[in-house]
Parts: C-alpha cells; sequence; structure tokens
C-alpha cells in the first residue's frame, strides 16, 4: 500500500494509510517548519528548516550527508 504524506508548521507530519496518523519527527524537529516532501525510491523526504529528514521504512531521521553539504555551503 502507497502511504501519502502532508507536513506543516510546528514539526506536523502525517502519514495516510487508511486514515491520517501523526507521526513522530526526530528529537528536535518536534517544532521546525517542515515545509516539503519528495519520493525517491521507497524514502520520503522532507525539507525540515535547514536540513533534511528521510525515511527508508525504519523511521525518520536527518539525513547525515545532506546536512554535512549545508553546513558547508552555510559556512561558505
Amino acid at each position: 500500500m502507497l502511504n501519502e504524506y502532508a507536513v506543516g508548521k510546528n514539526g506536523v507530519l502525517l502519514r495516510y494509510g487508511k486514515s491520517w496518523d501523526q507521526e513522530a519527527p526526530p528529537a528536535g524537529f518536534e517544532h521546525a517548519p517542515l515545509s516539503s516532501i519528495a519520493f525517491a525510491g521507497s524514502e520520503v523526504i522532507v525539507a525540515a528548516g535547514g536540513d533534511l529528514l528521510v525515511n527508508d521504512g525504519g523511521g525518520w531521521h536527518v539525513d547525515a550527508s545532506a546536512h554535512a553539504l549545508l553546513d558547508g555551503v552555510r559556512a561558505g
């Protein structure tokens, strides 16, 4: 079954299966503005402020490689 997602202010992260269920973002992102969703194969990617969150089926986590890249750009 394909899951659909919706995101919003204050860390709102919703998944739709047969009904909408709220999922918890990773620690530190409970109040982050979640603004965009993308899908890459079986991964779901969410823009979270200045980071990217990824769920590859094992739960939500910060994408470490994107975080490092964005830190380098910010330090630029």
